[in-house]
């Protein structure tokens, strides 16, 4: 498969923006920020995040995380400061995800509304009739509005994955499925990575997120896993249109993510990369 499956924890690693935001800039804070990195970190992150019910209240929720945190690190063998954890993924949780989701954080969504690791298989072609890379760039380019922040991304994924052909079946897992009060599904994705600006500095802004996008390959992602929904969708919902159903994918960066005060700088929230 190409260079996009996203084992928990293993795109944790720092990755340098540019820089760019000017005064709207400034150095990320929150419990989430200084805690270790590494692949057993953010499958710990994950594998606890699946089991609790995100729409309890604080008190209960902390109680909850804290109890999955400290079974599975004590199995694990981790040393982490599972109160802090736990805190930063209450704020994490809590976090309003505009504007795709405008007012809503994941806390806003009852179990009724979220499926948690949803699993798809596409099919992708027959081995006598490959799906060609570059076709499926320049149709994805040629789809983009002209200054969308990734159609270069998707013009010139032929450029950095070899693999150029493809056939057989491909497998997601995608972190969180959300079905909206307005009735639009959107795909989630929970990151751990540590970012930062081109000073070292801790940074969850447009220009940190973009860079960390681009480093994991996560637009191309992203199209796999709206195309896994688009699938699910058009098989079990009546009346089914994109255009009105498929809701767009958050890439959230816990480590930025605050709470409802998390800072929203050039119109783009912390952490949160829709």
């Amino acid at each position: 498969a190409p260079a996009v499956a996203d084992a928990p924890g293993a795109s944790d690693a720092t990755v340098a923006s540019d820089g760019a935001g000017g005064e709207a800039r400034g150095e990320a804070v929150g419990p989430l920020v200084d805690l270790p990195g590494g692949t057993a970190f953010g499958v710990l992150v994950h594998e606890s995040l699946e089991v609790v019910e995100l729409s309890a209240a604080p008190e209960a929720l902390t109680v909850e995380l804290t109890r999955e945190l400290e079974q599975r690190a004590t199995r694990g063998a981790m040393s982490v400061d599972v109160a802090r954890l736990a805190q930063g993924l209450v704020a994490a949780l809590a976090t309003p995800l505009d504007p795709l989701l405008p007012g809503m954080s994941l806390r806003d969504f009852p179990a009724r509304d979220r499926i948690a690791e949803l699993v798809f298989e596409l099919p992708v072609a027959d081995t006598h009739a490959r799906v060609a890379l570059s076709d499926l760039s320049e149709a994805v380019a040629a789809t983009l509005d002209p200054d969308d922040p990734y159609r270069e991304t998707f013009a010139t994924l032929p450029d950095r994955i070899e693999r150029g052909r493809f056939a057989g079946w491909l497998t997601g897992i995608v972190d969180l499925a959300l079905r909206t009060p307005d009735g639009r599904y959107v795909v989630a994705d929970h990151k751990t990575n540590r970012l930062s600006d081109a000073e070292g500095r801790p940074a969850y802004d447009a220009a940190a997120m973009r860079a960390a996008m681009l480093h994991g390959e996560y637009p191309l992602q992203a199209l796999l896993y709206l195309v896994g929904m688009h699938r699910v969708l058009g098989r079990r919902l009546a009346g089914y249109d994109p255009d009105r159903h498929l809701g767009g994918a958050a890439y959230l960066f816990l480590r930025g993510m605050v709470g409802p005060d998390t800072p929203v700088r050039d119109g783009v929230r912390d952490g949160v990369c829709v």
